[in-house]
Order: C-alpha cells, then structure tokens, then sequence
C-alpha cells in the first residue's frame, strides 16, 4: 500500500546530518538495491532516516517503514533524542545538544502528566480554582540525574551540558543557521566560554559568526584569561570539625563490594550501547581482536570471582 510520509520541522532539527563520508556511503547502498535500515514514523511523520527517505526517493528506490506508537509528541522527541545519542560519528557538541533537547522532551512530558492531575484536582476544589498563576519554573535535579545513569554521567555534568544546549538554541534565535554548523563540528564553541560568549556584543558575534573562516566561537583573549583566572582562583570552602581524638573507622565489608557493584553496571550500559550501536564489521580486524580479547580476559575475571562469592556463602 502506498503511503505519503510527512517531514516535521521538530523532529527534523532532532537528527543531526551525517558526516559527508558516511552519506555517499549510505547514497552507495541505496543506488545498488542493499537492504539499509526501515524508515520509522508516527502518523505517518518521519522520526529518523531522513537522508534514507530522501535519497530513495531521488533515486526512485523501494523503502521500509516502522510505525512508531506514542501517546504524545514529546515522546517521539524523546525516541529520537536516544536514538541519534546512540550514534557513534556524533560530535561532542551535538551529544550535548542532544541531552539537553532529551531533558527538555522528558520534562514536557511530566509538565503534561502533571497538569492533568492539577486539572482533575481543580474540578473538585473550588479552593484550588480560584488561584491564580502558575509556580516558576525550577531544575528538575531527578531527572538530571536519571539521564546521567542512563548515560553514565554524573549529575553536574548533565548539567552543564544542558546549560550549553540552552546557550546553542539562544545561538540559533540571534543567527538562524548556525546551530547546524555547530553540530556538524564546522564550528567549535567550547563549553568553558560560552556563558561569556552571549554577553559579547552582537554585531561582534555577527562578524564572527559571517567569516567564512570562522572555526572557532570564541570570546576575545582578555575574556578568556578573566575566565580561568577566576577559575583557578576560586576559594575552596573548607569546614574545619573538631572530632577529638582521631579513630580509625571501622572497617566496612560491604563499601569494596558496593564500588564493584556500581562500576560493574556502569560497565554493562556501556557494552550494552557498544552491542546495540557499533559498527563490528566496520571496524579493523586488529580493533576487534582488542576487544575480542579484552571480553575473554573480563569474562574470567568474572567467573574467578563468581565462584569464590559462591563458595565464600556456602562455607
């Protein structure tokens, strides 16, 4: 059955292009009838694949289609984030971007969830109704900190790429065009500057931003040192305790087994989004021989130290 696929501007700006080399690749595939991946969509709009869609249909080839099923729009925001974040020719500054437009799907989807259950409230509080104004709007710290264990940050970290992916879109608002080029690596604009970066005047920005040459987003050299100054020179509060004579602490059994037991899970979502994402027949034979080799070597570690936990409890 035929079917008319719709392109969305909001799930379009989600997926960042592919690097030219990975383009005539895919152009490659596609121009000799290989079997490449479905084109998934909701309501008939493209979520992802949309260099997929377009080169099938410049080059009049067959396509496959995925229905995706959400309830809201948010969600299929969120679906796409995780899905470009698996990829592997991402640049750093669009793996920041990417977490800070996922943080922001995810916290629209608990505003939504949120204001049902104040407007069922409201039908049945009549206290409740007559207020007015709406509480400002606060950081999510949960949920900053569930993405840093999805993705094996710490919470300061999320943090601050949020901060950075805010800064990009205020970037895009002032200079349509140039949050692409920032994704793509075209331009650099490093995190430490870019608070200082949009306190620069904006015709200074628009002259940067204007040079065909311009490859690094940067604030002036006085700026910069001012910055890392203040950096190195930030006072460190120090809290003195008055504890006495000072006593060895206990030894704790449990605090070792508990360090392995968290960097053990961090480990698994690693090789989990390796096995899930990566490129094995891409890869070197001397690249997979490595890992090959480092798996067999962590896999009798693991077993050495399963079978003395388990005769340790059997004892």
């Amino acid at each position: 059955m035929f079917r008319i696929l719709i392109p969305e501007d909001s799930f379009w700006e989600l997926n960042i292009p592919l690097s030219p080399a990975l383009y005539r690749d895919l152009e490659k595939r596609i121009r000799k009838g290989y079997s490449v991946d479905p084109i998934p969509v909701w309501r008939n709009y493209i979520l992802t694949g949309y260099e997929r869609y377009e080169l099938s249909e410049r080059l009049h080839r067959n396509y496959r289609i995925t229905d995706m099923y959400f309830t809201r729009k948010h969600e299929a925001h969120a679906w796409i984030c995780r899905q470009q974040l698996k990829r592997k020719d991402l640049h750093r500054q669009a793996f920041c971007w990417l977490i800070f437009r996922l943080y922001t799907a995810l916290l629209e989807l608990q505003k939504q969830q949120s204001a049902k259950v104040q407007f069922e409230y409201k039908r049945l509080s009549p206290s409740f109704r007559s207020q007015s104004g709406e509480a400002p709007a606060v950081e999510n710290t949960a949920l900053l900190k569930t993405i840093g264990e999805e993705f094996g940050y710490h919470l300061t970290t999320v943090r601050s790429y949020v901060r950075y992916g805010r800064q990009l879109d205020q970037l895009e608002a002032m200079f349509p065009g140039v949050r692409l080029r920032i994704l793509k690596g075209e331009i650099e604009v490093p995190i430490t500057y870019s608070d200082a970066l949009l306190q620069m005047p904006k015709s200074r920005l628009e002259q940067m931003i204007s040079d065909p040459k311009c490859r690094r987003l940067v604030p002036p050299e006085n700026v910069r040192k001012k910055i890392l100054t203040a950096r190195s020179s930030r006072p460190r509060k120090t809290v003195h305790v008055d504890t006495g004579i000072k006593k060895t602490p206990a030894y704790d059994p449990d605090a070792e087994l508990n360090q392995l037991t968290y960097t053990i899970g961090t480990w698994s979502r690693t090789i989990n989004r390796t096995r899930e994402s990566a490129d094995f027949r891409g890869a070197t034979e001397n690249g997979r021989e490595n890992l090959s080799r480092a798996l067999r070597a962590l896999s009798v570690d693991m077993k050495n130290l399963s079978e003395k936990l388990e005769a340790e409890i059997h004892e």
